[in-house]
């Protein structure tokens, strides 16, 4: 929903992927873009028409059930997206252009919430313990 806070009233709709998540939207600074999750798919808009420019499917799952993605984050140049994949026990880099998945570390457990560097080290936290881990994004 977009909402006008001078009318105090709902003045648009954004539409995601449809897959009824909780999104976390992240405004780039690099690219006139919002960012979003939305359950297992990332979705980048435009800005400024709130037009869907691309989505991903980022997690599949079995035929019938879904699984959801984990936090994303961008590096400080914002030439890599990481998202966190707890089902695979992974984290994969997306190219911001294109949504192609570029690179890959797995890690011990589920991890949930995730952070990466320029030099593409990630830094982790586990979905059910809350344990660390480290790792760096390779070419996938």
């Amino acid at each position: 929903m977009i909402y006008d806070p001078e009318t105090r009233r709902k003045v648009g709709e954004i539409a995601l992927s449809g897959n009824l998540g909780n999104p976390r939207l992240y405004f780039r600074r690099t690219a006139r873009e919002l960012w979003a999750d939305d359950y297992d798919t990332i979705v980048k808009l435009d800005f400024e028409t709130w037009r869907v420019l691309k989505s991903r499917k980022v997690q599949h799952a079995s035929p019938g059930t879904a699984q959801f993605i984990g936090q994303f984050a961008f590096d400080v140049d914002e030439r890599t997206c990481a998202v966190a994949r707890p089902f695979s026990g992974e984290v994969v880099g997306l190219d911001p252009r294109t949504l192609d998945v570029c690179y890959r570390v797995e890690l011990p457990k589920q991890p949930l919430e995730v952070a990466v560097l320029r030099d593409l080290r990630i830094f982790a936290r586990d979905w059910k313990t809350g344990d660390f881990s480290t790792g760096t994004l390779r070419r996938d």
